[in-house]
């Protein structure tokens, strides 16, 4: 079982250069994460297709299948330099919702997952304990 005060948040905001999410969690510790790392890390099921696309070995790709129609709008995303969010907003007592800039606003990020793509030091050292 997991420690809440790890994966509750006391606050959640941009940073000021408006280039992260900053957030205060309940133990005390403090993640700033990037804006590209979370548009990357997007949980949600358009995104998650295009990783595993982007991931699926050559093989795969060379699939005599024809693509399957969708009707969702694919999240490329926009380039690096132009990732903003519009909006940041609470999503129960579990995950907040990021309402990106260039329309994008599907993807629900738990807490848990937050404080996963933490990458400051002590957060490294925790997940890789040898380096």
């Amino acid at each position: 079982m997991h420690d809440l005060k790890q994966t509750t948040p006391r606050a959640i905001a941009p940073t000021a250069d408006g280039h992260a999410v900053r957030i205060v969690w309940a133990d005390g510790h403090e993640s700033i994460l990037p804006l590209l790392d979370l548009r990357r890390a997007c949980p949600c099921a358009t995104c998650g297709d295009e990783r595993a696309k982007r991931d699926a070995p050559s093989a795969a790709k060379a699939s005599s299948q024809p693509a399957k129609s969708s009707a969702l709008r694919i999240a490329k995303g926009p380039a690096i330099s132009d990732l903003a969010l519009a909006r940041i907003a609470g999503v129960g007592r579990y995950a907040i919702q990021l309402f990106w800039a260039d329309g994008h606003d599907t993807g629900i990020y738990s807490f848990e997952l937050l404080r996963a793509l933490c990458a400051c030091d002590e957060c490294r050292q925790k997940k890789n304990p040898e380096e």
